[in-house]
């Protein structure tokens, strides 16, 4: 029998020197970014994937559950949904967000600036202040899905498709005032841009979790 990605018994609350969780660490097994050997976790070829995931989370409280999927690492304050999305596996995805992922979580941004000590998220405020704060806003899932296929330039529209059905904000921005769209526009994705025109007229004329469809949108939305 393989074993588990996430051994019975490991706190989900633990995190390793970049403050990355079991879950977090999970998540990368399941995407096929782990180390040989990492901490909290059992990294074993098949067992490391979305269903062995979704097998290992049923066996943790839900509180427990819950508390993990929050919990942004220190590296790139990313929760494990962002990990997922920015690794581009829609089943990972799912997995999280039948688990209780929220899925306009922003990541958070590490200050960069000398004079604010390394360790702190920070925000701009209006008159271009640097400010310490402990929930930075940069970029939501979606974001990061798109952003993925642009660096692949491909136009698999699963993983976009699952988190729009999932309630993602189609309108968010991340930290240089860019929606989701206006990325794929950017990075010349024709149908990941046709799905979120579509979604993005939906929001606007017929309200979020009702579907419609392609041949709805008038002409002139981008």
């Amino acid at each position: 029998m393989l074993r588990s990605i996430l051994p019975s018994g490991v706190d989900l609350s633990k995190v390793d020197t970049d403050g990355n969780s079991p879950l977090h660490l999970a998540v990368r097994a399941a995407i096929g970014e782990a180390e040989d050997e990492e901490p909290f976790i059992e990294v074993d070829g098949e067992a490391s994937d979305a269903s062995s995931l979704a097998a290992a989370l049923e066996r943790f409280p839900a509180s427990a559950v819950s508390a993990a999927l929050q919990l942004h690492n220190r590296k790139d304050g990313r929760t494990p949904l962002h990990l997922a999305a920015a690794g581009g596996s829609s089943s990972v995805c799912e997995v999280l967000l039948q688990a209780g992922a929220a899925v306009d979580s922003y990541t958070l941004r590490r200050a960069s600036l000398p004079q604010i000590r390394c360790g702190y998220w920070v925000v701009r405020g209006s008159a271009g202040q640097v400010q310490p704060l402990n929930k930075a806003a940069d970029q939501t899932a979606l974001h990061l899905a798109v952003e993925c296929l642009v660096e692949e330039q491909s136009e698999d529209t699963a993983l976009v498709r699952l988190l729009i059905e999932h309630g993602a904000d189609v309108g968010a921005l991340d930290s240089r005032r860019r929606t989701p769209l206006e990325r794929a526009i950017s990075g010349g994705l024709h149908a990941v841009v046709e799905l979120l025109a579509e979604a993005v007229w939906r929001r606007a004329h017929v309200g979020r979790g009702r579907l419609g469809h392609v041949h709805d949108i008038p002409r002139h939305v981008p």
